[in-house]
């Protein structure tokens, strides 16, 4: 949810501290932009912005387990019934999490609706991924597509909930 919301790590060490833009935080499979001698002394997330609603949906081999992959959504949605902002956060892909900012740009201003969520998840079904021992890449954009339309949906459907509760 951090690499969603562009959150900010704060570290301390002896020599001081410094803060990490959760973007420079993981610089590959289980490992963080952390000195040896660091420690992590807090997060700031900024607050979501009115008439949002958010989503996360994985899909892992097994209960528990690191997800295969995984996507999380906020959507904003403006008076005038568009989307006003989007962010998408998508791992599992690569080796660290990802913010497609150009799916996110391609969402704004858009109409909320199958058609445009299809669009988006076909766009992210064309990020680069990784194979390993129990799965293909092909089979990892497939399921960026899958849990990029899904999580859209849900979060747009939370995002409407909270605009109708006003």
């Amino acid at each position: 949810m951090t690499t969603l919301l562009g959150g900010t790590l704060h570290v301390v060490s002896k020599q001081g501290k410094r803060d990490i833009p959760m973007a420079e935080f993981a610089v590959g499979y289980m490992t963080t932009s952390l000195n040896f001698d660091e420690l992590l002394e807090g997060v700031t997330l900024p607050l979501a912005e009115p008439r949002h609603g958010y989503a996360f949906v994985e899909f892992a081999r097994r209960h528990g387990d690191f997800a295969i992959v995984a996507c999380s959504a906020l959507i904003g949605i403006g008076r005038n019934g568009v989307i006003e902002h989007a962010r998408l956060a998508l791992s599992g892909l690569g080796h660290t999490p990802l913010r497609p900012t150009v799916i996110e740009r391609a969402l704004k201003g858009e109409k909320p609706a199958a058609a445009a969520f299809k669009a988006a998840a076909a766009e992210a079904a064309k990020i680069d991924a990784v194979a390993d021992a129990y799965v293909t890449a092909e089979y990892r954009q497939h399921l960026a597509r899958v849990l990029t339309f899904r999580a859209l949906e849900q979060a747009t459907s939370r995002a409407v909930e909270k605009a109708n509760a006003r």
